[in-house]
């Protein structure tokens, strides 16, 4: 849904005052953020790789609030104001269901217990590993890239913060929708 740019010194990319129709990520070189006109122009900003801007305008639904300028020759990713809004309405993380976890398990996937040890062992799905969250990053060497995980705490905010680290770490890994409450008091070991 990006779309690449090339830009030279000099080109102004976005403009105070004007509506907002997309948002840009810098992938490479630099901008400066300002506002105001003539003698009363103020920069802002200087940002860097890395640097996502526009986005204000998309949020809010309102003008742009600075100008953008191009000061080092830049490569910048476009991100059009429909596909910002559909990436905000997307789920981010997989959950599933108690019913869709089992099922996934009697297919060779394996749980991952998220909490802290001492919550662990006060009650775990069966066969789940231990891996707190705080440890995940340090641990994920332990997994199996072609095993499906299924993450699990007590509300789900852990889990979900685990869903995207070890998706990002390339694995294929869900969340159990309600967290520890989507098990039944059978499933707790």
């Amino acid at each position: 849904r990006l779309e690449a740019l090339q830009l030279p010194a000099g080109h102004v990319l976005l403009r105070e005052g004007e509506a907002g129709d997309c948002c840009y990520f810098l992938k490479q070189g630099r901008v400066e953020v300002m506002t105001g006109q003539g003698s009363e122009r103020q920069v802002l900003a200087e940002l860097e790789e890395g640097a996502c801007f526009g986005e204000e305008a998309l949020l809010t639904e309102r003008p742009r609030n600075a100008s953008v300028t191009v000061i080092e020759q830049a490569c910048v990713l476009r991100l059009a104001r429909e596909d910002f809004i559909a990436l905000l309405k997307a789920p981010v993380v997989a959950e599933l269901d108690l019913a869709e976890a089992q099922a996934l398990i009697a297919e060779g996937a394996q749980w991952l217990d998220v909490r802290l040890l001492d919550e662990y062992q006060h009650g775990h799905a069966p066969q789940a590993l231990n891996m707190p969250l705080h440890l995940l990053r340090l641990k994920a060497r332990l997994l199996k890239q072609d095993r499906v995980y299924l993450c699990y705490c007590d509300s789900g905010k852990r889990s979900a913060n685990a869903v995207f680290v070890l998706a990002q770490l390339g694995f294929t890994v869900h969340a159990l929708r309600d967290g520890l409450d989507g098990l039944s008091a059978a499933e707790h070991a």
